[in-house]
């Protein structure tokens, strides 16, 4: 169960870093000069040279390393993964743990 725990706390981390990165790269890029299709090496050296813009791409990268760890750890054994949510308990066959319903099914 602490896996779980763990798991929904570095899914909020994600989220927040991930949220607070595009934010940051949209307000970065558009202090740029226009950026243009036609001229795609000019306009992708004009985004690394920027400081704002890459510091926000690479706290959105490491956000979304954090996401897939912390799906790791919210899915560990893939048959509970589809229980997990469930509004009935059940045993999982794959690893003999007892899933609990936590009652989103009847939400939806």
């Amino acid at each position: 169960m602490l896996d779980v725990w763990i798991g929904l706390v570095l899914a909020m981390i994600s989220a927040l870093a991930v949220n607070w990165a595009y934010t940051k790269e949209h307000e970065a890029a558009a202090r740029l000069p226009p950026l243009s299709f036609r001229r795609p090496v000019r306009s992708l050296m004009s985004l690394l040279r920027n400081r704002g813009w890459l510091i926000a791409f690479a706290t959105e990268t490491g956000g979304w390393i954090v996401y897939v760890v912390a799906l790791r750890l919210l899915t560990s054994c893939p048959r509970c993964a589809s229980r997990r949510w469930s509004a009935w308990p059940r045993s999982c066959t794959g690893c003999s743990r007892r899933t609990r319903g936590s009652g989103f099914s009847w939400a939806l």
